[in-house]
């Protein structure tokens, strides 16, 4: 990369274009790098109000790359559980849900494209006939 700004610098590169395949064709190794080892931390503090709906609210994931969070519902403890809502950006930390008659059992995640966090901690809420008891 050295030698790229050396080039710009005397004038040497003629184009836009030349610098951007410079730039995509450049294969240095990247030094000191932890990226592949971190972890996306979670959503935290996840909790949930009833009455004529669910309204669950969480803190949001301390990793500001974290594209925003998904919300996931099971109908027993620990899962299985399916993904009911992916909200962006980040700062999105509320959800309001109406599911039918039964316990149902919630969980969030932080994510950025196809990379998830683990689960917050799980909240459930009982429909009866009209109303959320959470």
């Amino acid at each position: 990369m050295r030698w790229l700004a050396a080039a710009v610098a005397v004038g040497l590169v003629a184009s836009v274009s030349a610098v951007a395949l410079a730039l995509s064709t450049d294969t240095a190794q990247i030094q000191n790098s932890d990226f592949t080892t971190d972890t996306l931390d979670a959503p935290t503090s996840l909790a949930a109000t009833g009455g004529l709906t669910i309204s669950l609210t969480w803190t949001a994931t301390s990793d500001t790359y974290a594209a925003g969070h998904r919300v996931y519902r099971a109908t027993s403890s620990g899962g299985s559980y399916s993904q009911i809502a992916q909200l962006t950006p980040r700062t999105t930390v509320t959800h309001i849900d109406n599911p039918g008659i039964g316990t149902w059992f919630y969980v969030t995640k932080a994510y950025v494209q196809n990379w998830e966090s683990a689960s917050s901690n799980e909240v459930s809420c009982t429909r009866t006939i009209l109303t959320y008891s959470c």
